[in-house]
């Protein structure tokens, strides 16, 4: 194993061996055998991007939980959508004690009803406030203060509980109630609200400004009260509000939303992230910068996602108008992906393999994903599932209600039916740039974080890039190469091979020769560049191309003009070689249906191989 440190390499034995390797750059090979051998790792016991899930407890159907400022660092305080706020000690994994149990019948729980959200004030240590959101039996959205008790911090008295805001949902539906709440970096207390049911938005809440419902809305707890005649509204509004002055709710920060359900500032960039719910096509997640001054309009009925949705309705921009703000992220429904968001945090925790990213799930499906936001952009988005140790087989949680952030960022996740779970990241940052070389067997090859160098070797190998820029080359046998996030070069070699790109702009070199294997192409998409080792013909097995879950055969008689599934050409050259010229590689190509040849430097992706 070659690293910062070491100078020997690892070569696994005759048998199969689990190699991982340790910080720094490695070198890595399997021999005989079918191995399992992972580029890089905080330690010699945890490889580099691996996720430990820990179930803490168990708890009666927890919605979400938080901790204190300033409080006790292992205690997180959950929320039991009956109407209870446990203690939790995530030391130890125990249920230390109650901070709250609301009173029977305090709570609505038809539906989506209940307990639904806690918030302490920034200023806990100092004046003890703690709120909770809820839904009451009338179908009415609530936002409660509390006092801890003198006698014990972790405990909150209920006879100072104090009414801040109260107000009517359509009393038609039990659904659509959002319901988190949570201070942003401005020291204001945020509120999601969803629409208020129906397919559809029957009544155009979300787009209504002068409604409560389908919007995230903002109000100051800490100035005098602006509305003392009326015993349903006992706050300020921030003078700063986008629509202070003019037509709308003055609560109204942000609108166009149908259940955002969990959101989260980053506590690095204080940016904001709202997930929101969709109805029968796409999920996604919303984000606002923190130099934001409110007011976007995220779409919704007007738009689900990235699609459009319902035009036409008297008030409503139509779904090209350039106010309406796009979703940093959208997923399409279906069995893998789910059809129920859940929010989560920017992970800023302990474990540096997922520093940055924005870590959510699906309710339905339990899948847990993660990405990151460049320049208002998804970068390397990527699954987890795999990475996850400690859930299910499929690493999935399926219910998923919500994530939670401890003191120090450490990441929780909490299900319906009772289980919450502490998800340890390894230090996957430290991970170097590795070479791996599976050798004969059928190995596993994970090159984990950093730009990595995987070879499969003869048989049937499966080659994982991770995170960063890699280079997966499956050679001889039935190959399964996937890029996963970042700017990755697959070529399968010999044999049938799968080469999947994920996210970034990929590569792919397709060697389409006579009697090498016909391969099989996926996750290719406007980004991505496909390289043909000759012209496409029938006669040379070219394969199976499947772009955005629609396949398309090639061949046919002659060269072939490769289109997507928009009918849109994609895309290709037609690799010729390469040179070398003052320390710099080249590779020379074709361009399809011109006979002119081209050079370009092959700064990203060396193509010998």
């Amino acid at each position: 194993m070659t690293n910062g440190f070491e100078s020997a390499a690892a070569t696994a034995a005759a048998a199969g061996q689990r190699i991982v390797g340790g910080d720094g750059a490695n070198v890595i090979e399997g021999g005989a055998g079918a191995d399992r051998l992972f580029g890089g790792a905080g330690s010699t016991s945890a490889e580099s991007g691996r996720i430990d899930a820990t179930r803490l407890a168990t708890f009666a159907q927890p919605v979400f939980a938080t901790y204190a400022p300033g409080g006790d660092p292992s205690l997180l305080f959950v929320v039991e959508r009956a109407g209870a706020v446990r203690v939790l000690d995530t030391d130890t994994g125990q249920v230390t004690g109650t901070a709250i149990q609301l009173a029977s019948g305090r709570v609505g729980l038809s539906g989506e009803r209940g307990l639904l959200g806690l918030a302490f004030h920034p200023e806990f240590q100092t004046n003890g406030w703690a709120f909770l959101s809820l839904v009451n039996p009338d179908g009415q959205t609530e936002i409660l203060r509390y006092k801890t008790m003198a006698s014990d911090p972790t405990r909150l008295d209920p006879a100072s509980e104090t009414l801040i805001w109260r107000f009517d949902r359509l009393p038609e539906y039990d659904n659509h109630a959002g319901g988190w709440i949570g201070f942003g970096p401005d020291g204001h207390l945020y509120l999601a609200s969803g629409d208020g049911g129906g397919g559809n938005d029957p009544a155009n809440q979300a787009q209504n400004r002068d409604s409560l419902l389908g919007k995230m809305l903002r109000i100051d707890v800490d100035g005098a009260d602006a509305f003392a005649s009326d015993p349903n509204r006992n706050y300020a509004i921030p003078t700063d509000n986008p629509f202070v002055g003019e037509a709308g709710a003055d609560e109204v920060w942000a609108y166009g939303l149908r259940n955002p359900w969990r959101n989260s500032f980053d506590r690095e960039t204080g940016d904001l992230y709202i997930a929101d719910v969709g109805q029968g096509a796409r999920e996604e997640v919303n984000w606002q910068a923190a130099t934001s001054d409110g007011g976007e309009n995220y779409g919704w009925v007007v738009r689900e996602g990235d699609r459009v949705n319902v035009t036409g309705r008297p008030g409503n921009p139509p779904p090209d108008d350039p106010s309406l703000v796009d979703p940093v992220l959208a997923y399409a429904h279906g069995p893998v992906n789910g059809r129920s968001i859940t929010g989560g945090y920017v992970y800023r925790g302990p474990g540096e393999g997922l520093e940055g990213f924005y870590v959510y799930g699906d309710f339905i499906s339990g899948r847990i994903a993660a990405f990151r936001v460049e320049e208002g952009e998804a970068a390397d988005a990527t699954d987890l599932n795999d990475r996850i140790v400690g859930l299910n087989a499929a690493g999935t949680l399926p219910r998923l209600t919500s994530f939670a952030e401890g003191v120090g960022g450490e990441l929780y996740a909490m299900a319906i039916d009772g289980g919450l779970y502490r998800l340890s990241p390894s230090a996957g940052a430290a991970d170097g740039n590795d070479v791996i070389r599976g050798g004969t067997g059928a190995d596993e090859l994970y090159g984990e974080a950093g730009r990595d160098d995987l070879f499969g070797g003869a048989d049937d190998d499966s080659l994982v890039g991770g995170f960063g820029g890699d280079r997966l080359f499956g050679e001889g046998g039935r190959d399964r190469l996937r890029g996963e996030a970042g700017a990755d070069l697959l070529a399968g070699g010999a044999g049938h091979d799968a080469m999947i790109g994920g996210a970034g702009g990929d590569l792919f070199l397709f060697d389409n020769r006579a009697n090498v294997g016909r391969d099989r192409v996926g996750g290719f998409d406007a980004s991505d560049l496909l390289v043909t080792t000759v012209a496409l013909r029938d006669g040379n097995n070219d394969g199976i191309i499947v772009f955005s879950g629609k396949n398309l055969a090639l061949g046919g008689g002659g060269s072939v003009s490769m289109t997507d599934g928009s009918g849109a050409t994609i895309r290709r050259l037609e690799y010729d070689g390469f040179f070398d010229q003052e320390g710099a590689r080249y590779f020379v190509y074709s361009l399809v249906g011109s006979a002119a040849a081209g050079v370009a430097q092959a700064s990203a992706f060396d193509l010998t191989i």
